[in-house]
């Protein structure tokens, strides 16, 4: 799959991230839905862990990148 053009696809990297204790925090950072924009990412975890800070021009792009910014950052479980 095109995980970092396809939304669809991009389910299939949440769930991964979702096994893993955290939840998605996605901003729309376009004037309005016809305006092209930035999306921001990042991960939480409920012991207020974030990971994963991205803006990118697109929401699958920017969950793409945050997800492996968080994949390779070693966290205790804590």
């Amino acid at each position: 799959p095109h995980y970092s053009i396809d939304i669809a696809a991009v389910w299939e990297i949440l769930d991964f991230i979702a096994d893993r204790g955290y939840g998605l925090v996605l901003e729309d950072w376009r004037a309005d839905d016809t305006t092209p924009g930035k999306w921001a990412v990042y991960f939480d975890k409920a012991n207020g862990h974030t990971t994963g800070q991205v803006v990118a021009n697109t929401a699958p792009l920017a969950i793409c990148r945050a997800a492996l910014l968080t994949v390779l950052e070693k966290v205790p479980d804590a």
